[in-house]
């Protein structure tokens, strides 16, 4: 509580002051109440009677009547009361005496102390934090708060949570938790907020599909014609077209005879379908809705660089196009070629 003048009135001094006789000292015990904030679960209160006056030397003596109070030197003029508040938030202690003594004689006064824990304590959250679906969230896992306290050396820490679901479909967020942490030292309470992110765990990268010539079935390939060869690099949920790097790509071979190509075009569209089929299968299928990576290719470089030239009519040849996502990720897409070697 904060000390009013009420309060101040109601410490009442245990002992009768002794004026001083004529001629004799003035014994002066400094404020008549001493209003110290706690500063450590045994609180030192300095008391100043320097004030008293008298003729030649003075001695001093203090006594107290408070409990869980002791001077360190009770002869002292500015004596070091210890005040113990023993879990209190507040200690009156209006029992304290000062006899001052000079050659003349001696004289009496009294002062009182009062001392009060108005300091909330000090809280620090641990950082906010991202983390998985289904993963835990305990303080264990995510941190915990600390606290200190002035007058209570363990102040109780706690903490509650306020769960917010996420429901945008453009973010990675499951919900929001918004964990308030309040440290008590039994006076007053202080809070901080940490907030913890759980997001979905983003399923595994499919395995691309590649298409060349989408819509067509089989893939011919003429050794002696002219014009670009349409392959597609086929988008599906599992897999985003946007996070390749097409500076990275290539086409060859899947056997590793001849070297590579690389495309003369590349532009974002839909124009393929993914397709399961078994080693050289193909489909007639196109656009399905998702976005593909549509390459072309010189088909004389294709067939040169990869030595298609020297296949036998009708055969047919796995090609194999290899890149890397833009995190650096490896990637390769397979589908087959039939080739026209009249």
């Amino acid at each position: 509580m904060l000390l009013t003048s009420l309060a101040l009135s109601a410490i009442v001094p245990l002992f009768p002051a002794t004026p001083a006789a004529a001629g004799g000292p003035v014994c002066d015990p400094g404020p008549r109440v001493y209003v110290v904030e706690c500063n450590g679960p045994i609180t030192m209160v300095q008391l100043d009677a320097t004030g008293s006056t008298g003729t030649g030397t003075l001695s001093y003596s203090w006594v107290e009547e408070c409990p869980n109070a002791m001077f360190d030197d009770p002869t002292s003029p500015t004596p070091i009361l210890s005040i113990d508040l023993q879990g209190q938030c507040s200690n009156e202690c209006g029992g304290i005496r000062l006899t001052v003594t000079d050659s003349t004689g001696s004289s009496t006064c009294n002062t009182a102390v009062f001392v009060q824990d108005t300091t909330p304590p000090d809280i620090t959250c641990p950082a906010d934090v991202t983390v998985l679906e289904g993963a835990p969230t305990d303080p264990a896992a995510t941190g915990m708060a600390s606290a200190s306290d002035t007058c209570n050396s363990t102040p109780t820490v706690t903490f509650s949570d306020v769960v917010t679901p996420d429901n945008d479909p453009s973010t990675p967020l499951v919900e929001t938790i918004t964990r308030t942490w309040t440290a008590d030292d039994g006076c007053y309470t202080a809070t901080c907020d940490q907030v913890i992110y759980v997001e979905a765990e983003e399923p595994p990268m499919e395995d691309p599909y590649l298409d060349i010539k989408p819509g067509s079935c089989p893939n011919p390939i003429n050794v002696n014609s002219g014009g670009v060869l349409p392959v597609a690099l086929v988008g599906s949920v599992g897999f985003d077209v946007r996070d390749v790097d097409p500076s990275t790509l290539v086409l060859r071979r899947s056997d590793g005879v001849g070297g590579s190509a690389v495309p003369v075009r590349i532009r974002l569209e839909d124009v393929a379908t993914p397709f399961d089929g078994e080693g050289c299968d193909c489909h007639t299928l196109t656009g399905d809705g998702i976005t593909d990576l549509s390459l072309k290719f010189s088909k004389q470089q294709v067939v040169q660089m990869l030595a298609l030239d020297g296949e036998p009519h009708f055969s047919y040849v796995e090609l194999e196009l290899a890149g890397q996502l833009q995190d650096g990720t490896d990637f390769a897409a397979r589908d087959c070629v039939r080739v026209i070697n009249p």
